[in-house]
């Protein structure tokens, strides 16, 4: 939810004329000042976690994406998605540098950093899981549906949007509202006393 309000702020002053550009030609990872944005966001966000030792919150553990980010990750396959150097499974080589380099081998980096002499397969096996794609656009492609399900589609993250001019809530749900069922049970066997 925090990581959803931190890009809203980000389009908001996208709309604004910050970044420079026209409102109908966002920044892309390829700009420079769109990837200090999410590295400074990262820096801050795990300076926090670590420093004040804080929970994440909703974690599906060692089945989980990541704990506490899951867009870096996305951003990172996409910026991935145009080197061809690289391929999914050179996670499990990445340099420093590399590290420095893209969104994300650094969110891997962190990973391995913060789960020290356990082999990457059980500490992460769902990103050793993904590390086995053929290439980085079907992996980019596999992580938004993954944020969509998890985090745009779960209402305690989505209730606390606000929306307004700059970002409006103009669109059509791609749901339908599910009503409540109308009855508990589809037989009354369970409530029937057995015969004396």
């Amino acid at each position: 939810g925090h990581e959803c309000s931190f890009q809203i702020f980000l389009f908001a002053l996208l709309k604004l004329g910050c970044y420079g550009n026209e409102p109908t030609s966002p920044p892309s990872m390829d700009d420079s000042r769109q990837s200090a944005w999410e590295y400074l966001a990262l820096k801050v966000t795990r300076g926090l976690q670590t420093d004040y030792m804080l929970e994440p919150a909703g974690s599906h553990g060692v089945w989980g994406l990541d704990d506490y980010h899951c867009l870096p990750f996305y951003y990172g396959a996409c910026q991935l998605s145009r080197e061809p150097d690289y391929t999914p499974s050179s996670i499990h080589s990445v340099s420093s540098t590399e590290a420095g380099m893209y969104l994300y081998f650094g969110c891997i980096q962190y990973i391995k950093q913060l789960k020290k002499g356990v082999p990457f397969f059980e500490s992460s096996p769902m990103l050793n899981d993904i590390s086995h794609l053929p290439t980085w656009t079907k992996v980019s492609s596999g992580l938004l549906k993954l944020f969509e399900g998890e985090v745009l589609d779960k209402k305690p993250v989505v209730q606390h949007f606000v929306f307004g001019r700059f970002f409006p809530a103009n669109w059509t749900p791609s749901q339908h509202i599910t009503e409540a069922p109308t009855e508990l049970f589809r037989t009354e066997a369970l409530f029937r006393r057995p015969a004396a």
